[in-house]
């Protein structure tokens, strides 16, 4: 059986991928990861059995699952994002997709598997409650794969010993502006195309100021993290942006505000980070509820009103802080030796498993037993004739030499040889610039969890 992995973001979800990729290989499977441009061009090439898709929004991958469904191809979309907030639940919930086209939607937990199935949204053979796989990586054995509090420290000259403060920025559309025709554009097409403009038009909101909101809150939020970190000197802090957000941003902020107590962490994978944070700063981020898997304290960063943005379930499990005195004592309090209160840690458990699953390490390996299993049984053998197969040499050739070379799809080879002609290109930078994957980057994860992923198979 072959099997196309599709993964969209590297920083997110590459490491479950790996995992689940070697537990497939262990059940006689032929399996390749591929960043979302690669994919779609390695289709025709590989003639896969199965192809996973990371998500189902949008006409593109709706109309690329009437192609491989046509040719025998078993289509399975496991989910990039799986707990959204209110507002988006039309979407999360099937309103705007055509779920008719999927054989397997792996949906993380059973809130969502219930408001699907209640809308009619999908076939209940078609929808398995897998968790989410991503928590894996917070229990045994993939937890072998974090990096050490020892290590993260000296990376970024913490002493370990001393607190550690974490700012998870979670802003992705402030960068976009009106007065930027081109990206305003591929912003409004990709909101009417996944169906979000539906859902704001629920609430009677105009889609269009998102990205306003997400800069008001990103400014108000910098300005108050900065003052709190020239007023705690002493404070071990980390910025963590949001990998599709505006990193320069932060870097410029960084250096305005004049503080040595602020490391920016340009790039890491979340677990590393959150393995080595004591206190969590955030505002309605996935990587809130990844902490609470470890008991962390979490602090909502509430310096704008919600307005429609509102989240009160997944508020309930932290703190709140609107201004720098409220982020101060709260900080203090937990710093002074606070330890989370029976019932909120209680409140955050049910949360977890209501919209993640069961966070038992074991989801990476259970999603493999049933993808493999589904191949097998729904996969037509028949001779193909993949949408594009008939490439054309130059083409092919293109592809598969930047897969050998371990360049990001949106790199160019003729770029690439200049700068390795004139000494100018550092491959290593510009992969951790990048959120797409590469071969080396697939090769790198694999390497480090086969032993963890041989572990969990012997449990």
């Amino acid at each position: 059986m072959k099997i196309i992995l599709v993964c969209d973001h590297k920083w997110r979800d590459l490491p479950p991928l790996a995992a689940i990729k070697l537990h497939l290989e262990r059940r006689g499977c032929k399996v390749w990861i591929y960043a979302v441009r690669d994919a779609l061009a390695m289709i025709p090439m590989i003639a896969p059995d199965c192809v996973v898709l990371n998500h189902f929004w949008g006409d593109r991958y709706q109309n690329l699952a009437r192609q491989l469904r046509a040719e025998g191809t078993v289509v399975v979309v496991l989910p990039t994002e799986g707990a959204g907030r209110p507002i988006f639940h039309e979407v999360d919930r099937g309103d705007v997709t055509d779920y008719s086209l999927v054989d397997r939607l792996y949906s993380w937990g059973r809130r969502n598997s219930d408001a699907m199935l209640a809308r009619g949204a999908i076939s209940p053979g078609n929808l398995v409650t897998s968790g989410c796989p991503r928590t894996d990586f917070y229990r045994a054995p993939l937890m072998g794969a974090v990096t050490k509090r020892e290590v993260f420290a000296a990376e970024h000259g913490f002493n370990p010993a001393k607190p550690i403060l974490t700012w998870a920025t979670q802003f992705p559309h402030a960068v976009v502006r009106q007065d930027q025709a081109e990206q305003w554009q591929i912003y409004c097409r990709s909101m009417v195309d996944f169906g979000v403009d539906q859902c704001f038009k629920t609430i009677g909101v105009d889609f269009r100021i998102l990205p306003e909101y997400h800069r008001n809150l990103r400014d108000k939020s910098t300005e108050v993290f900065f003052k709190f970190a020239r007023a705690n000197p002493n404070l071990q802090l980390v910025l963590k942006p949001h990998p599709n957000e505006d990193r320069a941003y932060y870097e410029a902020g960084i250096a305005d505000a004049g503080v040595s107590n602020v490391r920016f962490c340009r790039v890491d994978y979340m677990w590393n980070v959150l393995h080595s944070t004591d206190i969590l700063l955030h505002r309605h981020c996935t990587t809130a509820v990844e902490a609470w898997l470890w008991n962390r304290p979490t602090i909502e960063f509430a310096t704008i009103p919600d307005e429609f943005m509102a989240w009160p379930e997944r508020e309930a499990g932290s703190h709140v802080a609107r201004d720098l005195t409220e982020l101060q004592d709260l900080v203090e309090q937990f710093l002074a030796g606070y330890r989370i209160e029976p019932q909120t840690r209680a409140l955050r458990e049910q949360y977890i498993r209501d919209w993640f699953g069961e966070p038992d390490g074991r989801r990476c390996e259970e999603i493999a037993i049933d993808l493999a299993a589904l191949t097998r049984a729904r996969a037509r053998r028949a001779a193909r004739v993949f949408p594009g197969a008939a490439l054309r040499p130059v083409a092919a050739a293109r592809i598969l030499a930047r897969l050998a070379l371990s360049l990001p799809p949106n790199a160019s080879l003729r770029t690439h040889a200049m700068r390795s002609i004139l000494g100018t290109y550092h491959k290593s930078a510009e992969s951790r610039l990048n959120k797409e994957i590469t071969r080396r980057d697939v090769r790198a994860y694999e390497d480090q969890l086969k032993p963890l992923v041989a572990d969990a198979a012997k449990a």
